[in-house]
Formats: structure tokens, C-alpha cells, sequence
């Protein structure tokens, strides 16, 4: 799916948070019954701009990870 969107009325990272709720971003080569390869799940761009709000977004979804694991391991 490409995604076209107007930045003044929603955000890019507002994009992202609504795809990461949307997706089970720790599920590998699957989403919901569909399994294989062919369903992966990335984060593309086209602008070099957003190629620095991308990758703080995976960084803060990583540690929201990170956070929980830690949790469950008391």
C-alpha cells in the first residue's frame, strides 16, 4: 500500500503510530491468517526528510518493547 497524505492535517508520525496499532509489528512473515514471506511488513519513503522522523518512530516502537519486556521479566 502507498500512502499519500497531507502533512497539515495529520502528521507523518500520527501515520505511523495509527500503522504500528493497526499491524503486530513483532510478528514475522505474517499478518492476521495470512502466513509467508510475501507478508512482511516495512516502512518505506519516498522524501529524505522522513527518513529521520521513520527512524525515531521504529526507535521509540523499540522501546516500548524494550519497556515491556523488562516488565514482565520482574
Amino acid at each position: 500500500v502507498k500512502v499519500e497524505y497531507q502533512p497539515e492535517v495529520i502528521s507523518l508520525e500520527k501515520l505511523l503510530d495509527l500503522f504500528y496499532k493497526t499491524i503486530d509489528p513483532t510478528s514475522l512473515n505474517k499478518q492476521g491468517g495470512d502466513i509467508g514471506t510475501r507478508y512482511r511488513v516495512g516502512v518505506y519513503f519516498v522524501n529524505e526528510e522522513d527518513r529521520e522522523v521513520i527512524k525515531n518512530s521504529l526507535e521509540n516502537l523499540q522501546k516500548e518493547y524494550d519497556d515491556l519486556q523488562r516488565l514482565y521479566q520482574l
